[in-house]
């Protein structure tokens, strides 16, 4: 049977979504047996409209970041609000501390729930409140969707802003909070937003993919190391999974 030009260029897509160092035009073509001049003409199409970049200097073909714009508005699409809420409030109710639901939208975080403490501090954030990613324990977590290299990007050049004497500081120093909060599962931000605050993230997944962030955040006298290792961290994850599993995406 024939296959449409529509198929060859959503094979090609597929072939480069499972190849994350790219391909060049010649690879493309030997593996799904398409003529060069094919693959070729497929490709000058999608560059020009953003689907796919080509390395100037070794001319490998990449997925372009259309495809994370297209993520982002489809993900907008999943009430995760809605779904996450009750489990939100019942991580409040366990921990005694205030709890939040964090979105990234152009690099940024956007709290899109809150429950407070009852009775207790009040951190000055509110929902549709937006923060720099790199101060916080929700910003790390939700940066791990990135690769290493793409945060380097994003961030390169850009003034890193101390909320506190322990804000990261550097692109650098930004990676390794990342990979620790890959590495670990949740993301810790310890006086780093807010002088004398604590907080623990962990991510909300959907079709694997980050989509959100959960925390509890308190103070660093009822949120001690001993109360973080024993208690929390545990509690984050388990909710954040909880929440996951709700997802279908």
């Amino acid at each position: 049977m024939k296959i449409s030009s529509i198929e060859k260029g959503l094979l090609i897509i597929e072939l480069l979504k499972d190849n994350s160092k790219g391909l060049s035009v010649s690879e493309i073509s030997k593996q799904l047996g398409f003529p060069v001049s094919t693959v070729h003409h497929i490709l000058s199409t999608f560059r020009s409209h953003q689907y796919v970049t080509q390395d100037p200097n070794t001319k490998i073909y990449s997925l372009g970041y259309k495809f994370l714009d297209i993520s982002r508005k489809v993900l907008k699409n999943i009430d995760v609000r809605q779904i996450a809420h009750e489990d939100l409030l019942d991580l409040n109710i366990a921990s005694g501390e205030a709890t939040n639901l964090v979105v990234l939208n152009d690099y940024k975080v956007v709290y899109v729930d809150k429950i407070d403490k009852e009775g207790g501090l009040s951190i000055a954030t509110h929902i549709g409140y937006t923060v720099e990613p790199y101060a916080t324990a929700v910003g790390k977590v939700l940066l791990t969707k990135y690769s290493n290299e793409e945060i380097r990007k994003i961030f390169s050049g850009k003034t890193f802003k101390a909320y506190t004497d322990k804000t990261v500081s550097s692109v650098d120093q930004l990676i390794k909070e990342v990979d620790k909060a890959r590495t670990n599962g949740y993301g810790f931000d310890d006086e780093e937003f807010h002088r004398g605050i604590r907080c623990i993230s962990a991510p909300v997944r959907a079709g694997g993919q980050v989509i959100a962030a959960i925390s509890v955040t308190g103070s660093i006298f009822h949120m001690p190391d001993n109360r973080l290792n024993r208690d929390l961290i545990g509690m984050v994850i388990k909710t954040a999974d909880k929440i996951s599993s709700k997802m279908h995406w």
